[in-house]
C-alpha cells in the first residue's frame, strides 16, 4: 500500500497547487497591492473600489486557467482580498 504525503489527489490532478501557479497567485496579489496604493486618489467607498481592481487584477491570472471553477475562485479571492486590502490602507492613511 502506497500512502502519497505530499501532491494531489489522483482525481483532482488538474488542479493541483503546484509552486509556479502559487507563486503567480501571490505575485498577483503583491500586484493588486500596488495598483490600490496608486489608485488612492478615487474618490468611491474603498470597499468598492478594492472589489473592482481585485476583480480586474485578478482576472489577468484566473482567466488563462482554462478551469471555471478555478477561475471563480481566484476571481472571488483577488475580490476579497482587494477589498480588505483597500479598507485596511484607507484606514491606516
Amino acid at each position: 500500500m502506497h500512502i502519497r504525503v505530499c501532491g494531489p489527489h489522483p482525481r483532482r490532478a488538474a488542479y493541483g497547487a503546484h509552486l509556479p501557479i502559487l507563486a503567480s497567485i501571490f505575485y498577483n496579489r503583491v500586484i493588486l497591492g500596488f495598483v490600490i496604493g496608486i489608485a488612492d486618489g478615487i474618490e468611491i467607498s474603498p470597499a468598492l473600489r478594492g472589489a473592482v481592481l481585485g476583480l480586474i487584477v485578478s482576472a489577468a491570472i484566473a482567466i488563462p486557467t482554462g478551469v471555471i471553477e478555478s477561475a471563480a475562485v481566484i476571481i472571488a479571492a483577488g475580490i476579497v482580498y482587494g477589498i480588505i486590502i483597500d479598507v485596511v490602507a484607507t484606514k491606516a492613511s
